[in-house]
Order: C-alpha cells, then structure tokens, then sequence
C-alpha cells in the first residue's frame, strides 16, 4: 500500500488559497486562518482513504480540501466557544477579532466545505 507523503499534500496551500478566495469581508480572517499551519492529518487521511479503491483524483482533491476546511471551522467555533486565545502559537481568531466575527468565519468555511463537497457529485458523500 503506498503512504500519504508530505509531496502528496502540497497541492493543498494552492487549493485552499484558490477556494476560499473572493469572500469581501472576510479576506483578511480567512487569511489569518489559513497561515495557521497544522499537520493536515486529515486531508492526508481523505487521500489514504481513497487510495484503497478505484478512485477519481478529480472528486477525492474537493473532497480532501473540504475535510481540512471543515476542520479549521471547528477549530474556530471552538476557539470561540471556549474563549481560547491561543492556538498553534498564536493568537486565535476570536481575540484578534472578536466572537461575533469568527463565528461568521467558522459559518463560511463550513457552507465553503459542503459546496466542495458537492462537487464530488457523489450522493452517499454529500
């Protein structure tokens, strides 16, 4: 079985940059967010996942992206929630801005990850 490398995600910077991008108010906190950094376990779980079976890269990248901006809007909601103020070494979204604003933020990116995921076409996904 071949592994999930490093090389295999570094298309995802490029991707989520493209596909959150054109969002007016919100540009300078989607920015924020996306410098965050992380491991990116979980797009590279999507990928592994997909590489168990007959597979179209076409549909399984959407998918992969959605799955990381999924993640981040939970970790915002999150962050917000608990009134966190730090995470991955820096400021979270909510103390930089405020509540109201990274709640809006979490919202977008959760609305942005199912109309990715709805590109895949795929019913039993959606």
């Amino acid at each position: 079985m071949k592994s999930v490398s490093q090389a295999d995600l570094s298309w995802l910077p490029k991707q989520l940059a493209h596909d959150l991008r054109d969002s007016g108010k919100l540009a300078e906190l989607l920015t924020y967010s996306l410098k965050g950094g992380g491991k990116r376990v979980r797009p590279a779980l999507t990928l592994l996942s997909g590489k168990f079976y007959n597979y179209n890269l076409d549909y399984l990248l959407p998918m992969a992206t959605a799955v990381e901006i999924m993640h981040t809007a939970t970790l915002v909601h999150d962050d917000a929630i608990d009134d966190s103020s730090v995470r991955r070494g820096r400021p979270t979204i909510n103390k930089v801005w405020d509540d109201d604003k990274a709640i809006l933020l979490g919202d977008y990116l959760f609305a942005k990850a199912g109309e990715l995921t709805a590109t895949t076409q795929n019913l039993q996904v959606i």
